[in-house]
């Protein structure tokens, strides 16, 4: 049974043809199903929580990237150990232009409903900050940040950039894979050497680590969602995300 979960913005007019010629195509397809919309004051987290109970076993977000970050959240609490849930998550992206379509292989638009009906599932890993779950990266700007690993510590003097990767194209020559069990962290920054600036990057992967700064942090989850705390810990979640993806996804 299929649940599709619209967000609230597809109510605006502009999105009203696009909505039909993907409607009609799930009519074809034959993987129609209960449509809920996601207002502003209704609880993700309870809708899905509903719908699982009343059998459903693909919940799908209809919108854009911020939308799948949304049922992602919701979808969790139903999948706390790798395998425990036959919760499958599927994404039909509306809107053009966003990160976690293309990573997925999966196209905006009536396209994605074949993407859907093919029904390339894939166990990933989800990754944590603070207790909230991200599924691309986790980035940010941080002054003098010290990262504490295990029984080890490294310490940046000045700010510095970072990104803390789950899923993503490769990233120099390091490849990123959402199935290995750990995360890749990335921090670069600039250091004048004679009389120019270079760029300095680290490259660490790792299940888990704590980042603290001398100021607030702020780190914004999928480039969509910002987070401010006094201190970033961090967590891989393996496997715990069953999701459809295209033949073409990027891992």
């Amino acid at each position: 049974m299929y649940s599709y979960l619209y967000d609230e913005f597809l109510e605006d007019k502009r999105y009203e043809r696009e909505v039909g010629v993907i409607e009609t195509r799930l009519t074809d397809l034959g993987i129609m199903g209960k449509v809920t919309r996601l207002a502003l004051f209704r609880d993700p987290v309870a809708v899905v929580k509903n719908e699982i109970a009343d059998g459903a076993r693909t919940v799908v977000a209809v919108g854009d990237d911020g939308t799948l970050r949304r049922v992602l959240e919701a979808v969790l609490p139903n999948c706390r150990q790798s395998g425990e849930s036959q919760v499958v998550v599927g994404f039909i992206p509306v809107v053009k232009g966003g990160v976690l379509g293309p990573l997925l292989g999966i196209d905006a638009g009536s396209s994605a409903c074949d993407t859907l009906s093919a029904r390339l599932v894939q166990e990933i890993d989800l990754g944590e900050v603070n207790g909230r779950p991200y599924l691309h990266a986790a980035a940010g700007t941080f002054h003098s940040p010290k990262l504490s690993l295990q029984q080890s510590e490294m310490i940046w003097s000045g700010w510095a950039d970072f990104q803390i990767i789950n899923l993503a194209l490769s990233v120099g020559k390091f490849e990123i894979d959402p199935t290995d069990g750990a995360l890749d962290f990335f921090a670069s920054q600039l250091k004048r050497r004679w009389f120019r600036k270079e760029e300095y990057l680290t490259h660490l992967r790792a299940g888990s680590f704590l980042l603290t700064s001398d100021k607030k942090m702020t780190v914004i989850l999928d480039s969509e969602e910002s987070l401010t705390a006094d201190q970033l810990i961090f967590q891989v979640l393996p496997g715990r995300l069953r999701l459809v993806t295209g033949k073409d996804r990027r891992f």
